[in-house]
């Protein structure tokens, strides 16, 4: 195993190497393991070795000091006690180390694994007793090993070839890499995305749940025009990144009819939720489509949540054309979290380290120029269909970018996961399985956050950001936002203090996903948006 990276811990290993509960599919009704969802087939995912490391191992007789050579690139996957998961790589784990706490890496380069778990902080105000018994079991994964057939990685190269067209055989060769440039990654997550099947970029009349997660049928267009003639105001609900409208807005409807039915008088033109790709589009793609899906000169209020603010403040925008020749990266001396192989020496690292940011500034270059002719479209949707956006709620958005994602991409993908799978209606939902896919792949392939389409809006030194703060807003907007932080309480609540504040964020205020102060920005200053901040365990 070429560069093994050592994880050394105490406890017992499991036989038969059982799956992470994460990999676990089960039937609604039974309760019972259920056959492979698409998403995560058996063939393609192998459990190589699985270690109890809970309390009750660690201190049983038969317990062990075990070394586990790790794969820089195999999958390490560590649940916790609550049921929360982080997934990355050994690689990334040990980068991840060596920049913020070296002292939990040994002299001979093992991740001290045993002190990872152990400790806690005495941060944020409380003292965490329970953080030494927080990781229980601990996974290592092969993922694709042996060149393992998977329907969604087929699918993936296919597109990737159609991505690059006729330069397709000169770049690629016989072994496109996906998840690694790009356009490999677009193609990665639009395989995974496209296995849901439900179109994507449409408004759909949110009419009542569905087991799938949506709220209705398509928006009629005969509806939406008559609206729009008639001047009666619609809602439109824009989720947030691996969400749907129920997932991140179903509560609504659910837990108070009498409110839900005041909300409909109030917008006779109709509730909405607009259900879009937010990993292998960008936010940009997001806005322009429902842009072409309203009617024109429509009464339009937002809610948003999360990765959807961004989307959200883009339809407030007025004066997009002036800022498109801005749109690109203000290279400073790196771009985000760049790895390097390990066991390389220090100059062979450095080159290492160039090359890469080198290769990820050019290919933003590329799509930067696709992101600018997005911008022209949207403008110009935007100036023919004279939306008239009223009144507009956004919750935690990533505004100024969120520094989780750009520093430590594998712990805000495990947040997201983990806060995921928290949500009732996402209980086996397609939508989960394949986040759960994505979270893998990107871990395996320690993907750059930059080149994931759908995500590099997000970070904090994204042009988008630059865009919604600087841009002019339409007059007349009555926003009101609402940013939070977590703090105190349970388990997971536990799970974002030792996983962000301790040992991977800047001890920030967060939600375990977002930073609060990212929350404030975008277009709120210059809309006048009224804030209500919530600081809590809940």
């Amino acid at each position: 195993m070429p560069h093994a990276i050592p994880i050394r811990l105490t406890g017992r290993e499991l036989p038969g190497h059982p799956k992470p509960a994460l990999l676990g599919s089960f039937s609604r009704s039974s309760g019972a393991p259920a056959a492979d969802d698409g998403f995560l087939p058996s063939a393609y995912i192998k459990v190589e070795t699985s270690f109890d490391v809970g309390m009750v191992a660690r201190s049983a007789a038969g317990a062990q000091v075990l070394d586990q050579p790790v794969g820089p690139d195999e999958v390490l996957v560590i649940e916790l006690a609550d049921g929360s998961t982080l997934v990355t790589s050994a690689g990334r784990l040990k980068e991840a180390l060596e920049r913020n706490r070296p002292d939990l890496i040994s002299a001979d380069g093992a991740i001290l694994f045993d002190r990872l778990r152990d400790e806690g902080p005495a941060t944020r105000g409380f003292i965490s007793d329970a953080v030494g018994g927080l990781v229980s079991n601990v996974f290592r994964l092969s993922v694709g090993a042996g060149g393992a057939q998977d329907a969604i990685i087929d699918s993936a190269q296919d597109k990737l070839v159609e991505l690059l067209g006729d330069k397709a055989q000169q770049l690629l060769g016989d072994k496109p890499e996906l998840g690694v440039s790009w356009l490999g990654t677009k193609a990665l997550m639009w395989a995974i995305e496209e296995k849901l099947g439900r179109p994507p970029g449409k408004l759909y009349q949110w009419t009542g749940a569905t087991e799938q997660g949506g709220t209705g049928e398509l928006a009629g267009v005969a509806r939406l025009e008559d609206a729009a003639r008639q001047q009666r105001p619609m809602l439109v609900f824009i989720h947030g990144t691996g969400s749907s409208t129920l997932g991140s807005f179903g509560d609504l409807q659910r837990t108070d009819s009498a409110f839900w039915a005041a909300l409909k008088a109030v917008y006779p033109g109709g509730v909405y939720g607009f259900e879009h790709r937010s990993l292998s589009e960008s936010p940009i793609q997001n806005a322009l489509q429902l842009v072409e899906a309203l009617p024109k000169g429509a009464r339009v209020s937002l809610v948003t949540h999360s990765r959807g603010g961004l989307v959200g403040d883009l339809l407030c925008l007025s004066d997009i054309g002036s800022w498109i020749e801005h749109y690109h990266y203000a290279f400073k001396d790196g771009v985000g979290t760049v790895e390097t192989a390990d066991g390389a020496t220090q100059e062979a690292r450095e080159q290492q380290r160039k090359t890469e940011i080198s290769r990820v500034r050019q290919e933003l270059a590329d799509q930067h120029a696709e992101h600018r002719a997005d911008l022209t479209r949207l403008a110009t949707a935007l100036r023919d269909k004279a939306l008239v956006v009223e009144r507009y709620v956004r919750v935690a958005s990533p505004a100024q970018g969120t520094r989780l994602a750009s520093g430590n991409f594998d712990v805000f993908l495990s947040g997201l996961l983990s806060l995921i799978g928290s949500v009732p209606v996402f209980f086996g939902n397609p939508l989960y399985s394949a986040f759960k896919r994505v979270v893998i792949e990107i871990a395996k392939n320690r993907t750059n956050a930059h080149l994931v389409p759908g995500i590099e809006a997000m970070l904090p030194d994204s042009p988008m950001a630059a865009l919604l703060r600087d841009a002019a807003v339409q007059p007349g907007i009555r926003m009101a936002l609402i940013a939070g932080d977590i703090e105190g309480g349970n388990l997971l609540v536990r799970f974002g203090v030792l996983l962000t504040d301790f040992l991977l964020f800047d001890n920030v205020d967060h939600d375990l996903v977002v930073d609060t102060q990212a929350m404030l920005g975008g277009v709120a200053a210059k809309a006048n948006a009224r804030v209500l901040f919530d600081r809590g365990a809940a």
